[in-house]
């Protein structure tokens, strides 16, 4: 898929690479709730990332810990249970690729929009 058009898949998800002016790519998969970050090289990817993230009003989820990681402004839009273990950050991409690898080593990770619903 690298160096092609984007491809609407069978669910109807988004799939394309970004790629930032250091070389640095990522595959994005996305739909109407998620955009899903997949295979993110170290480098300036994680500023477009985190700016993104923070167009969208989204929070960042890695599914290997479970805890989202978001601005403040978007902590209040999480359910109630999450709210407390919410990781908040100023959403940048040195603190994001920083905070994957700190969790899991790795810096794949899962944005999803946050929504004032998300807790129904």
């Amino acid at each position: 898929m690298k160096g092609e058009q984007p491809m609407v898949d069978e669910g109807g998800a988004l799939q394309f690479w970004i790629r930032a002016a250091d070389g640095s790519e990522a595959e994005l998969i996305a739909d109407k709730n998620s955009v899903l970050v997949l295979r993110p090289h170290r480098g300036a990817v994680f500023d477009i990332i985190a700016e993104l993230v923070s167009r969208l009003g989204a929070v960042v989820i890695d599914p290997t810990w479970g805890r989202a990681a978001c601005r403040e402004e978007e902590r209040a839009h999480l359910p109630t249970e999450m709210q407390e273990e919410a990781i908040v950050i100023e959403m940048t991409g040195e603190a994001l690729a920083s905070l994957f690898r700190l969790h899991t080593g790795s810096v794949a990770a899962e944005t999803r929009r946050c929504l004032p619903d998300l807790g129904r």
